[in-house]
């Protein structure tokens, strides 16, 4: 879940920062199981949490580049 941290300069910076969270729980996650875990379930929720990490990594990957659209106020 995103959480609110103390005010970084931008909208940019605030993601960054929260994907950064996010990318690094998941990265414990994965290091915690073990590599060739045999019950179904198991690999089933390592699968998830490689996609969840693969898709972090996009989106960081996203804010990073300059394809990312400035936030203007007001904008409609």
């Amino acid at each position: 879940m995103l959480r609110a941290l103390p005010e970084p300069p931008s909208y940019r910076q605030r993601a960054l920062a929260q994907i950064e969270a996010l990318i690094a729980q998941a990265e414990r996650n994965l290091a915690r199981h073990p590599a060739q875990a045999g019950k179904t379930k198991t690999q089933d929720r390592l699968q998830r949490e490689r996609r969840r990490l693969a898709l972090l990594y996009r989106s960081r990957q996203f804010l990073l580049s300059d394809e990312f659209p400035p936030v203007t106020a007001g904008r409609h």
